[in-house]
């Protein structure tokens, strides 16, 4: 069986404060690197006692030096670096499971902690006239390789938006919010516990949960606070349309190519 972990670190036990906690010179950041690699382990130990043999984690918070490597468990493989081709690299090679781990719900969201979508400055993403965020479309990326996302870990909203998709999605709720800079977490023992039985709950059946998927053709919309689309029209080789001087729509029947424009 092959995993493949996604992570990302607002949606991490203990996370609730982008500038002191979520980027490089944050004078919190280390800390926050160590309850992310805390909960990634515990992820790889639920593969590991679900049967799994190959174990990917894709480390794709910001420019993707989060996770502490020395500190990783020794059953998973790292993905980590900033030039990325895609979104979601070497998941072409096909994978059993899809499992997002750290993440938060979308831009907007009531009651959600450090929600956004993609960008701090973008106020809106839809596809195919769905408004969605990156879980969904981190789901709607592995679904199109018919790999379905078994488990998802973050907030209460987190997990809500992705059990919205596809109820059978295993989901393991590490905090709750009342708005987007407060949250009660639980104690990161705790949540490691959770998150490592929650995978092996969600491995034993796999069956049970589909792929979320999308037919193609897609229509990606993306609306930002300040005008900028006719310049991010000039920046991209896909087919573009201003929609208006702060939205700009993408199409196209690759899924995966058409996300390259985040990266």
């Amino acid at each position: 069986m092959k995993v493949y972990i996604l992570t990302d670190i607002e949606g991490v036990s203990g996370i609730v404060d982008f500038d002191r906690q979520c980027w490089p010179d944050s004078p919190d950041f280390r800390q926050a690197q160590e309850l992310l690699t805390g909960e990634v382990n515990a992820a790889v130990q639920g593969a590991v006692e679900g049967s799994a043999d190959t174990i990917v984690v894709c480390d794709a918070h910001y420019r993707g030096h989060n996770i502490l490597v020395d500190q990783l468990h020794p059953a998973a493989e790292l993905i980590q670096g900033k030039m990325r081709p895609c979104w979601l690299p070497w998941i072409e090679e096909g994978y059993d499971a899809f499992v997002q781990l750290g993440v938060h719900a979308m831009a907007g969201t009531p009651n959600a902690v450090l929600c956004h979508s993609m960008e701090l400055d973008i106020v809106r993403i839809t596809l195919n006239g769905q408004i969605i965020g990156e879980i969904g479309m981190a789901a709607a990326a592995a679904g199109a390789l018919g790999i379905p996302t078994v488990m998802v870990t973050g907030d209460r909203a987190a997990v809500a938006e992705m059990q919205a998709l596809v109820p059978q999605t295993e989901g393991v709720i590490v905090k709750e919010s009342l708005s987007r800079r407060l949250s009660r977490s639980k104690a990161p023992a705790k949540a490691r516990e959770m998150i490592r039985e929650g995978l092996l709950r969600a491995l034993q059946r796999i069956g049970e949960i589909p792929p979320y998927q999308i037919p193609a053709p897609y229509v990606l919309r993306v609306t930002y606070v300040t005008p900028q689309a006719e310049y991010l029209q000039k920046k991209t080789d896909l087919s573009t349309r201003v929609v208006d001087p702060t939205t700009i729509e993408y199409t196209g029947s690759d899924l995966i190519k058409l996300f390259k424009i985040f990266e």
